[in-house]
């Protein structure tokens, strides 16, 4: 019982590093896919591996400094998709269910990507003090 408390414990206490690692793994896979099947190489194949990178060095060394600006990168990348999919939905027909799946969908992915990117170097500022 106590083994897989701490391990929930522990998953629990590194689920933003987790969150973004998913997230980069299924953008890999699918950047892999496009490259395989339509022979179309784009630039998520670089800049993914980059992030999960530096996913893993946080994992490592635990640097406030790499959270914080890994924070701000997250974050405010994750507030203009939360704009880009407003502006998007603003295209659809009122009565579209698409519009509001697109909407749904975009505002949980990012708004819990928002959320866990600015929540992530609270962690490391409460081991300085």
């Amino acid at each position: 019982m106590n083994i897989s408390k701490s391990i929930f414990k522990k998953c629990w206490q590194f689920l933003p590093e987790i969150y973004f690692s998913l997230i980069c793994l299924w953008g890999i896979i699918e950047s892999i896919y496009w490259m395989i099947s339509r022979n179309n190489f784009h630039i998520s194949s670089i800049y993914l591996p980059l992030i999960l990178l530096c996913i893993a060095m946080q994992y490592h060394w635990k640097s406030l400094l790499i959270a914080w600006v890994f924070s701000v990168i997250l974050g405010f990348g994750s507030i203009y998709m939360i704009l880009a999919v407003l502006s998007e939905f603003n295209e659809f027909q009122p009565d579209d269910p698409k519009g509001t799946q697109l909407l749904i969908t975009g505002l949980l992915i990012f708004g819990i990507s928002a959320i866990f990117a600015f929540a992530m170097p609270w962690k490391y500022m409460k081991r300085i003090e």
